[in-house]
């Protein structure tokens, strides 16, 4: 697993978008609203960047 820092991510809001974003592409992720990390599985990091930063992130 690996972790990302999402400073942007605000609400549970916030946490559904990513959420639902990643595991429509198949992407399991951890998501800590407190912490603002997602954890994501290993080697995705780059497409996963890229799904944020289309939602605003």
């Amino acid at each position: 697993m690996e972790t990302l820092k999402v400073e942007q991510m605000h609400c549970e809001m916030c946490v559904k978008r990513i959420d639902e974003a990643l595991k429509e592409r198949g992407i399991e992720c951890e998501i800590n609203l407190a912490e603002k990390t997602v954890r994501i599985e290993a080697g995705r990091k780059k497409e996963v960047l890229e799904i944020l930063d289309d939602l605003g992130f």
